[in-house]
């Protein structure tokens, strides 16, 4: 993630990133945050970072950034070093935002920097009225200080506000954590964790407030499923007072849940809770991402014969490496992100594949 130190931001002051696989229409999302600006008669800039296959499918007028897909932190990570705004926002690419959304995040980041918060988090409620919203713990605004703030009380990864400055100080996500990564989840919990570590005030303001989608059950189970592990990952670091006050909240949940006598909210809890002692416990794992070879260019794909190469641990951050060992011998070598001179300092026995287009990677087979 770049950090352009002391230079002075240019352009809108505020930026909203938005990740998406391309699975998802983004343009809903678009228009929620042009229909807020305007209201606030206040100018944002949108970056869509996608991830998805073949060229970015953006509205017209919008910026994209197309990375290779390493998962959700990894895209916000380029994103936030390819803005140039003093506050960075981020949404989901399924999520709308309240017309008053731009206006309560510019009003919170407002005056003397030393004054204002190092993050800005909202609710994000379901389309469904009948839904419970998936995250609103409070009608009011609260600020959050100290390291044993339960983070699952600050805020959600689909609706937060941060200065620019304050993510790149703290190293911005942790590219393990998050949807499409090794830990599928927490990504928002674990920097939190680390902001309220470092002293930093935390902001939660129900001005901020977005909308998502509907769920179903099945759905909503499996999200349960990977965000209880992620937060058993995020808090085994931590005091056993966090693990202690996350199981009580548990238990809360699920006492209510059975005096409604709601059976799906009940299977969502306890899915939670199994998943979250699972991770307590669970080793993460950093081998070479499987999903990554379904991208490998064609022009190598007859290189490597009839047995899928086999994923061999590697390492993810703003410029990652992954490699797979192939069964004739040999390596195939996966740079995402790479310098521009990479090419020149490999060695000679490495056959250099282009760029795949629409795609920040380069693939080297190293052989045998």
């Amino acid at each position: 993630m770049a950090d352009r130190g002391n230079e002075a931001p240019t352009g809108p002051e505020l930026t909203v990133v938005v990740c998406t696989l391309g699975r998802k229409p983004v343009a809903a999302t678009v228009d929620s945050i042009a229909a807020s600006a305007k209201a606030a008669g206040r100018e944002v800039d949108v970056l869509v970072v996608w991830q998805g296959d073949g060229p970015a499918d953006v509205p017209k007028g919008v910026r994209s950034l197309e990375v290779f897909p390493l998962g959700i932190s990894y895209a916000r990570n380029r994103g936030v070093g390819a803005v140039e705004s003093r506050l960075v926002g981020y949404l989901d690419d399924d999520e709308t935002v309240v017309e008053g959304w731009v206006a309560a995040a510019l009003d919170e980041f407002a005056g003397d920097p030393a004054d204002t918060p190092g993050g800005a988090f909202g609710p994000v409620l379901s389309t469904s009225y009948d839904d419970v919203p998936y995250f609103s713990p409070t009608k009011e605004r609260v600020v959050y200080r100290g390291s044993n703030t339960p983070p699952w009380l600050v805020g959600t990864g689909g609706n937060m506000v941060f200065p620019r400055d304050t993510l790149v100080l703290a190293g911005g996500f942790d590219p393990r954590f998050g949807a499409g990564a090794p830990v599928g989840s927490a990504e928002e919990t674990d920097l939190v964790l680390r902001l309220l570590g470092e002293g930093r005030a935390l902001l939660y303001t129900p001005e901020l407030t977005v909308y998502h989608p509907s769920r179903g059950l099945d759905d909503e189970v499996r999200a349960r499923r990977l965000y209880g592990v992620g937060m058993g990952i995020a808090l085994r670091g931590q005091t056993p007072l966090l693990s202690a006050k996350y199981l009580v909240t548990i238990g809360q949940e699920l006492g209510r849940s059975v005096r409604r006598r709601n059976t799906r909210r009940r299977r969502e809890v306890l899915t939670t809770l199994r998943s979250f002692l699972a991770g307590l416990v669970a080793p993460v794992r950093m081998d070479s991402p499987l999903d990554a070879l379904d991208r490998v260019p064609d022009e190598l794909r007859g290189e490597l014969g009839a047995v899928p190469p086999t994923p061999m641990p590697g390492t993810i951050g703003e410029r990652a490496h992954f490699l797979y060992a192939l069964d004739r011998g040999g390596v195939l070598h996966l740079y995402v992100n790479p310098p521009d001179d990479l090419g020149e300092t490999l060695d000679e026995n490495a056959r250099i594949v282009a760029r795949a287009a629409g795609t920040d990677a380069l693939w080297a087979l190293e052989r045998g």
